[in-house]
């Protein structure tokens, strides 16, 4: 008995669909209830164990630097090559910080990491069982160097925060992923 792969293809790794996919799949992938249920999580092993440790301890962690290890999400500096003012972010050192604090628990932070990458964490400070005061204290203590809103990805003429070069990037992946659905569809 020989087993062929269905005609139907689903989305290319690597590709924004496949990343959405994923994510859906790894936070929704259960069955069953509780007790007598399983879970599915996609990606690399790596991927897939940070995805199990979220779904068993409900997204909580002991401490702030734990939650960051679980929440980091990154966009590889290779993705940021074509955004204004990516020299000057280049430049930066690892740690250098623009810190969001929205109020009613949440804390959004957009940072360069050790690996020269843009990375994001979205701060839920009531799912971290020890965290003391100002989130930026705390911060600081595990290494980040707080800066203005808008200074990572600054230039001469505008200053651009983060956030909206985080949205760029998704919005180009998007726009990548459909062009390539384009290609594949014959009239």
């Amino acid at each position: 008995m020989s087993f062929e792969s269905p005609k139907k293809k689903g989305p290319t790794p690597g590709s924004e669909e496949y990343k959405e996919l994923k994510e859906k799949l790894n936070k929704e992938g259960f069955e069953g209830d509780e007790d007598g249920g399983a879970a599915l999580f996609i990606g690399t092993k790596e991927e897939a164990e940070k995805a199990r440790t979220i779904a068993e301890t409900e997204g909580r962690a002991e401490n702030l630097e734990i939650y960051i290890r679980m929440h980091k999400q990154v966009i590889p500096k290779e993705e940021l090559e074509q955004i204004e003012g990516i020299k000057h972010f280049r430049e930066l050192t690892k740690g250098k910080a623009e810190i969001q604090d929205l109020g009613n628990k949440i804390v959004f932070v957009y940072y360069k990491d050790g690996n020269g990458d843009l990375a994001h964490v979205e701060i839920d400070t009531r799912k971290i069982a020890k965290v003391n005061g100002n989130m930026t204290i705390n911060l600081e203590a595990l290494g980040f160097n707080p800066c203005n809103v808008g200074y990572l990805f600054s230039s001469p003429l505008q200053r651009q925060t983060a956030e909206g070069v985080w949205l760029e990037v998704r919005r180009r992946r998007a726009e990548k992923n459909r062009e390539e659905k384009k290609k594949g569809f014959n009239l």
